[in-house]
């Protein structure tokens, strides 16, 4: 059995945001069969996390006899596969998976799951640009009682007008006083009993610029709070003066952040990091499958001396996650650390500062580039497949 670590504590300000979404889900006036509500929002924001909160809750879990999780993710935003979708609905349902069946035989067999039960069906990272594609995908989640619905998670202000047929809820950054909680969480807890209080009121002034930096986007407060985690005053002060001040309230605002993160690496945990570009997004990487292959990359040098490459690497994959580079990790009986996936942000920082080192394909054509040393291979019709490295 395997417990997700992140609990439902650590996802600060979002408590108004979830009894919104939950009271539309259940709101009876909506006499429709089957209702799609989308939340829309920036990389960062915390779409996915808001919408396990609600998968999980108390009354949607009692309404509803069948819920269904299912990442879409955006591995080719121009085109929306839909037999591999449901597909994937199938496989969350059935625990089998239908990606070599034909089109008809995973329709029948959705129906049959779907049949006369109240479902709730999360379509995690939608992107698509078309209605029809759209229209194709929700025509076949029929068939169950009414009251159903179908909750989306986009980047894409397009694809939230696409999904049409219910409410959008946009969401929002954290509001400036559960911005700074979260820095605090993430960027003190140490410094609380290390710092004296004549320097702390100057840390928290520091970090208070700093969190105005992150536009209230908890991805990038996260990540420069583990950045700033029992560092000095110095480290806090290039921070703040780093240049970060002209970000927007856009994806390409938040990237500096991560990015200054990534720099602050020593050399062989960036070579780790830029090697999990070879895994595709929203992949769930098993940690004893990838801590080989860095020690057979040859990125892994013992911190101590008489320090074994194994014990090395653990510490590096520790750093990595404390420092939010990981996600969504899940832990085996024994307490340890069984997967993890990259958020989709961190995924494009890798895939940019592993630069042509590595190339993802979806299919080998044409020629690969003299100084790639690594080519990923994801076959769309099997996206849980182990790409090739």
């Amino acid at each position: 059995m395997f417990l997700s670590r992140q609990s439902d504590t650590e996802i600060i300000g979002r408590d108004e945001d979830l009894e919104k979404i939950v009271e539309m889900l259940l709101n009876s006036d909506i006499e429709r069969d089957m209702l799609s509500l989308t939340i829309v929002g920036m990389g960062g924001l915390g779409k996915t996390a808001l919408a396990q909160l609600v998968y999980n809750h108390e009354k949607i879990t009692q309404e509803f006899t069948l819920r269904l999780w299912t990442c879409v993710s955006d591995h080719d935003q121009s085109k929306l596969d839909v037999k591999t979708v449901l597909a994937q609905i199938v496989e969350s349902a059935t625990g089998q998976k239908y990606y070599g069946y034909s089109t008809e035989v995973v329709v029948n067999r959705l129906r049959e799951v779907l049949a006369q039960r109240r479902f709730l069906i999360v379509l995690d990272d939608l992107w698509t640009e078309s209605r029809d594609e759209w229209r194709k995908l929700v025509g076949h989640l029929v068939g169950g009682k009414g009251g159903s619905r179908v909750l989306v998670t986009t980047r894409s202000k397009e694809t939230a007008k696409i999904v049409g047929n219910g409410p959008i809820y946009e969401l929002k950054g954290l509001s400036d006083e559960n911005s700074w909680r979260l820095f605090q969480m993430m960027a003190f807890e140490q410094l609380l009993d290390q710092v004296c209080p004549n320097n702390y009121d100057d840390f928290i002034n520091i970090g208070k610029n700093i969190v105005e930096l992150c536009v209230n986007v908890p991805l990038a407060i996260r990540v420069i709070g583990s950045l700033l985690y029992g560092q000095d005053k110095s480290k806090w002060l290039s921070v703040q003066d780093s240049g970060l001040g002209n970000l927007g309230e856009n994806e390409n605002g938040i990237k500096p952040i991560l990015k200054l993160s990534y720099q602050n690496l020593q050399s062989s945990l960036k070579s780790c990091f830029s090697y999990c570009s070879l895994f595709p997004k929203d992949f769930m990487i098993k940690k004893n499958l990838l801590i080989p292959l860095w020690i057979a990359q040859g990125y892994i040098m013992p911190l101590e001396k008489g320090q074994s490459l194994e014990d090395a690497s653990k510490e590096y994959f520790l750093i990595l996650l404390r420092r939010n580079f990981f996600q969504d990790v899940l832990i085996d009986q024994y307490g340890e650390v069984f997967s993890f996936k990259l958020h989709d942000l961190m995924h494009d920082l890798a895939l940019e500062v592993a630069e042509m080192e590595v190339c993802p394909a979806s299919s080998f054509t044409g020629e690969v580039d003299k100084v790639v040393r690594h080519v990923s291979f994801t076959r769309k019709q099997h996206p849980n497949i182990l790409p090739g490295l």
